[in-house]
Protein backbone atom coordinates (compact mmCIF):
# COMPACT_ATOMS: atom_id res chain seq x y z
CA UNK A 1 0.00 0.00 0.00
CA UNK A 2 3.15 2.19 1.02
CA UNK A 3 4.28 1.81 -2.54
CA UNK A 4 1.29 2.60 -4.38
CA UNK A 5 1.19 5.67 -2.73
CA UNK A 6 4.70 6.34 -3.37
CA UNK A 7 4.51 5.41 -6.67
CA UNK A 8 1.35 8.18 -7.27
CA UNK A 9 3.09 10.63 -5.26
CA UNK A 10 5.86 10.38 -8.03
CA UNK A 11 3.74 9.85 -10.92
CA UNK A 12 1.87 13.56 -9.84
CA UNK A 13 5.51 15.37 -9.45
CA UNK A 14 6.40 14.27 -12.52
CA UNK A 15 2.75 15.75 -14.29
CA UNK A 16 3.33 18.68 -12.43
CA UNK A 17 7.05 19.18 -13.29
CA UNK A 18 6.04 18.62 -17.44
CA UNK A 19 2.76 20.96 -16.87
CA UNK A 20 5.36 23.75 -14.98
CA UNK A 21 7.83 22.92 -18.03
CA UNK A 22 5.32 23.26 -20.65
CA UNK A 23 3.59 26.71 -19.51
CA UNK A 24 7.60 27.86 -19.55
CA UNK A 25 8.02 27.00 -23.28
CA UNK A 26 4.31 28.48 -23.32
CA UNK A 27 5.48 31.48 -21.82
CA UNK A 28 7.86 32.41 -24.67
CA UNK A 29 5.05 31.33 -27.55
CA UNK A 30 2.46 33.58 -25.48
CA UNK A 31 3.91 37.01 -23.92
CA UNK A 32 7.16 37.97 -26.08
CA UNK A 33 6.97 39.96 -29.12
CA UNK A 34 10.44 40.39 -31.26
CA UNK A 35 11.02 42.41 -34.82
CA UNK A 36 12.25 44.85 -36.84
CA UNK A 37 11.16 48.00 -38.63
CA UNK A 38 12.23 50.73 -41.31
CA UNK A 39 11.09 53.66 -42.60
CA UNK A 40 11.13 57.05 -43.64
CA UNK A 41 10.47 60.36 -41.51
CA UNK A 42 9.68 64.25 -42.42
CA UNK A 43 11.45 66.46 -39.83
CA UNK A 44 9.82 69.59 -38.78
CA UNK A 45 12.53 71.93 -37.28
CA UNK A 46 10.84 74.71 -35.05
CA UNK A 47 12.96 77.65 -33.86
CA UNK A 48 13.85 81.41 -32.59
CA UNK A 49 17.14 82.41 -32.98
CA UNK A 50 19.34 84.93 -35.08
CA UNK A 51 22.50 83.21 -35.00
CA UNK A 52 24.36 80.17 -33.44
CA UNK A 53 26.74 80.62 -30.70
CA UNK A 54 29.71 82.10 -32.04
CA UNK A 55 28.99 82.38 -35.59
CA UNK A 56 28.64 85.81 -37.43
CA UNK A 57 25.29 85.66 -39.22
CA UNK A 58 23.34 89.18 -40.31
CA UNK A 59 19.44 86.97 -40.33
CA UNK A 60 16.89 88.51 -38.91
CA UNK A 61 15.44 85.31 -37.34
CA UNK A 62 15.34 81.48 -38.51
CA UNK A 63 12.12 80.52 -37.54
CA UNK A 64 11.20 76.92 -39.06
CA UNK A 65 12.82 74.08 -41.52
CA UNK A 66 11.61 70.93 -42.95
CA UNK A 67 13.70 68.07 -43.91
CA UNK A 68 13.50 63.76 -45.10
CA UNK A 69 15.22 61.06 -43.03
CA UNK A 70 15.65 57.18 -42.76
CA UNK A 71 15.22 55.09 -40.01
CA UNK A 72 15.29 51.42 -38.66
CA UNK A 73 15.99 49.25 -35.86
CA UNK A 74 14.22 46.16 -33.73
CA UNK A 75 11.69 45.78 -31.26
CA UNK A 76 10.94 43.88 -28.26
CA UNK A 77 8.13 43.51 -26.15
CA UNK A 78 5.61 42.08 -23.78
CA UNK A 79 2.06 41.33 -23.48
CA UNK A 80 0.81 42.05 -19.91
CA UNK A 81 -2.81 41.82 -20.53
CA UNK A 82 -4.74 40.69 -23.37
CA UNK A 83 -4.91 44.08 -24.86
CA UNK A 84 -1.70 45.90 -23.63
CA UNK A 85 1.90 45.22 -24.93
CA UNK A 86 5.24 46.98 -22.95
CA UNK A 87 7.14 47.81 -25.98
CA UNK A 88 10.76 49.05 -26.55
CA UNK A 89 12.76 50.00 -29.89
CA UNK A 90 16.44 50.59 -30.23
CA UNK A 91 17.46 52.17 -33.77
CA UNK A 92 18.98 54.66 -35.96
CA UNK A 93 17.52 57.99 -37.14
CA UNK A 94 17.77 61.26 -39.33
CA UNK A 95 16.54 64.23 -37.83
CA UNK A 96 18.39 66.01 -40.51
CA UNK A 97 16.70 69.51 -42.34
CA UNK A 98 17.29 72.68 -43.23
CA UNK A 99 16.48 76.14 -41.89
CA UNK A 100 15.56 79.23 -44.19
CA UNK A 101 14.84 82.92 -44.11
CA UNK A 102 14.33 85.71 -46.73
CA UNK A 103 14.91 89.51 -45.89
CA UNK A 104 14.59 92.34 -48.09
CA UNK A 105 17.93 95.16 -47.60
CA UNK A 106 17.73 98.40 -49.17
CA UNK A 107 20.92 99.49 -51.30
CA UNK A 108 21.50 102.31 -53.34
CA UNK A 109 22.44 101.59 -57.11
CA UNK A 110 22.50 104.29 -59.96
CA UNK A 111 21.76 106.75 -57.42
CA UNK A 112 18.47 105.30 -56.41
CA UNK A 113 17.16 103.09 -53.94
CA UNK A 114 16.66 99.74 -54.24
CA UNK A 115 15.45 96.09 -52.51
CA UNK A 116 18.00 93.30 -52.26
CA UNK A 117 16.33 89.75 -51.52
CA UNK A 118 18.80 87.75 -49.27
CA UNK A 119 18.49 84.32 -48.24
CA UNK A 120 19.66 83.07 -44.95
CA UNK A 121 20.45 79.49 -44.99
CA UNK A 122 21.58 76.73 -42.08
CA UNK A 123 21.64 73.37 -43.51
CA UNK A 124 22.45 70.27 -40.65
CA UNK A 125 22.84 66.80 -41.38
CA UNK A 126 22.02 64.68 -38.27
CA UNK A 127 21.95 61.48 -37.38
CA UNK A 128 20.79 59.75 -34.38
CA UNK A 129 20.79 56.34 -32.46
CA UNK A 130 17.70 56.39 -30.93
CA UNK A 131 15.71 54.33 -27.78
CA UNK A 132 12.20 53.94 -27.16
CA UNK A 133 10.25 52.29 -24.08
CA UNK A 134 6.40 52.30 -24.19
CA UNK A 135 2.87 50.91 -24.40
CA UNK A 136 0.65 49.16 -27.16
CA UNK A 137 -2.88 49.13 -27.04
CA UNK A 138 -4.80 46.54 -29.21
CA UNK A 139 -7.85 48.21 -30.34
CA UNK A 140 -8.92 44.95 -32.70
CA UNK A 141 -6.70 42.07 -33.89
CA UNK A 142 -5.04 44.46 -36.68
CA UNK A 143 -5.15 47.85 -35.15
CA UNK A 144 -3.06 49.06 -32.16
CA UNK A 145 -2.63 52.25 -30.54
CA UNK A 146 1.24 52.93 -29.55
CA UNK A 147 2.78 56.09 -27.22
CA UNK A 148 6.16 55.79 -26.24
CA UNK A 149 8.87 57.95 -24.90
CA UNK A 150 12.53 58.59 -26.71
CA UNK A 151 16.08 59.00 -25.87
CA UNK A 152 17.95 59.71 -28.85
CA UNK A 153 22.03 60.10 -28.45
CA UNK A 154 23.17 62.39 -31.50
CA UNK A 155 26.12 60.83 -33.18
CA UNK A 156 26.49 63.42 -36.52
CA UNK A 157 25.82 67.30 -35.85
CA UNK A 158 27.33 68.70 -39.29
CA UNK A 159 26.06 71.98 -40.40
CA UNK A 160 26.31 74.54 -43.59
CA UNK A 161 25.19 77.77 -43.20
CA UNK A 162 25.47 80.93 -45.54
CA UNK A 163 23.54 84.12 -46.58
CA UNK A 164 23.19 84.72 -50.71
CA UNK A 165 22.00 87.55 -52.97
CA UNK A 166 19.11 85.87 -54.36
CA UNK A 167 17.89 89.27 -56.60
CA UNK A 168 18.38 91.47 -58.03
CA UNK A 169 21.03 89.72 -60.93
CA UNK A 170 24.44 91.79 -60.84
CA UNK A 171 24.63 93.10 -56.92
CA UNK A 172 26.97 91.62 -55.02
CA UNK A 173 28.45 91.64 -51.23
CA UNK A 174 31.07 93.43 -49.91
CA UNK A 175 33.20 90.75 -49.94
CA UNK A 176 32.78 91.09 -54.08
CA UNK A 177 30.71 87.69 -54.06
CA UNK A 178 26.85 86.50 -54.24
CA UNK A 179 27.39 85.02 -50.88
CA UNK A 180 29.15 85.63 -47.39
CA UNK A 181 29.09 84.56 -44.40
CA UNK A 182 29.56 80.64 -45.31
CA UNK A 183 30.35 78.40 -42.57
CA UNK A 184 31.16 75.12 -42.18
CA UNK A 185 31.37 72.25 -39.50
CA UNK A 186 30.27 70.94 -36.03
CA UNK A 187 27.18 72.92 -34.38
CA UNK A 188 28.11 74.38 -31.58
CA UNK A 189 27.39 73.42 -28.07
CA UNK A 190 24.69 70.86 -29.35
CA UNK A 191 22.59 69.28 -27.31
CA UNK A 192 22.96 65.75 -27.74
CA UNK A 193 21.12 64.20 -25.74
CA UNK A 194 17.26 64.61 -27.38
CA UNK A 195 13.79 63.47 -25.70
CA UNK A 196 10.32 62.86 -27.45
CA UNK A 197 7.29 61.53 -27.15
CA UNK A 198 5.52 59.58 -29.73
CA UNK A 199 1.90 58.68 -30.71
CA UNK A 200 0.96 56.46 -33.35
CA UNK A 201 -0.82 53.55 -34.78
CA UNK A 202 0.37 50.12 -36.41
CA UNK A 203 -2.06 48.02 -38.52
CA UNK A 204 -0.65 43.95 -38.54
CA UNK A 205 -1.20 41.78 -41.51
CA UNK A 206 -0.80 38.35 -40.89
CA UNK A 207 1.59 36.72 -43.46
CA UNK A 208 2.13 33.20 -41.63
CA UNK A 209 1.53 31.52 -38.02
CA UNK A 210 2.72 34.47 -35.93
CA UNK A 211 4.90 36.29 -38.22
CA UNK A 212 2.96 39.80 -39.33
CA UNK A 213 3.98 43.11 -41.41
CA UNK A 214 2.74 46.21 -39.56
CA UNK A 215 2.82 49.62 -41.41
CA UNK A 216 2.77 51.96 -38.74
CA UNK A 217 2.45 55.97 -38.40
CA UNK A 218 3.57 58.26 -35.65
CA UNK A 219 4.21 61.71 -35.12
CA UNK A 220 7.55 62.57 -32.43
CA UNK A 221 7.01 65.89 -30.38
CA UNK A 222 10.44 66.97 -29.33
CA UNK A 223 11.48 67.86 -25.63
CA UNK A 224 14.60 69.16 -26.11
CA UNK A 225 15.68 71.76 -27.54
CA UNK A 226 19.00 71.06 -30.42
CA UNK A 227 21.57 73.81 -29.22
CA UNK A 228 21.89 74.60 -25.41
CA UNK A 229 20.12 78.40 -24.46
CA UNK A 230 18.50 78.59 -28.32
CA UNK A 231 15.49 77.90 -29.23
CA UNK A 232 15.70 75.09 -31.83
CA UNK A 233 13.09 71.71 -31.84
CA UNK A 234 12.98 69.14 -33.97
CA UNK A 235 9.85 66.97 -34.10
CA UNK A 236 9.17 64.88 -36.87
CA UNK A 237 6.45 62.41 -38.73
CA UNK A 238 7.01 58.81 -39.26
CA UNK A 239 5.94 55.94 -42.04
CA UNK A 240 7.59 52.49 -41.21
CA UNK A 241 7.14 48.89 -41.92
CA UNK A 242 7.03 46.49 -39.41
CA UNK A 243 8.13 42.66 -39.84
CA UNK A 244 7.11 41.43 -36.20
CA UNK A 245 6.60 38.53 -34.41
CA UNK A 246 3.02 38.05 -32.46
CA UNK A 247 2.73 35.82 -29.87
CA UNK A 248 -1.20 33.08 -30.26
CA UNK A 249 -2.26 34.87 -27.61
CA UNK A 250 -2.45 38.11 -29.09
CA UNK A 251 -4.28 36.71 -32.20
CA UNK A 252 -5.98 34.01 -29.99
CA UNK A 253 -9.46 33.27 -31.91
CA UNK A 254 -11.63 32.67 -29.28
CA UNK A 255 -11.02 36.56 -27.80
CA UNK A 256 -10.98 38.48 -31.20
CA UNK A 257 -11.10 37.74 -35.06
CA UNK A 258 -8.15 37.13 -37.07
CA UNK A 259 -9.89 37.50 -40.01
Amino acid sequence: MMKRLLYLLIILLLFNSTNNLTGQVRLAEDFFIFGGYIGSNYNIHNADFTRLPGIPNCCPNFSNGTGFGLNGGVLAGYAVTERINIISTLGFVSMSGILKTEQMVPFVSNDAISLARIGHSIDTKLNCLIWGAGMEYEFTAKLSGIIKFNLANIILYDFVQEERLLSPEGLVFENGQRVRNRVQGKIPEINKIQYSISLGIRYYIRISNRLHLGPELYYSFALSDLVNNTKWKISSSHLLLNLVYLPDRIFSTDRKSVV
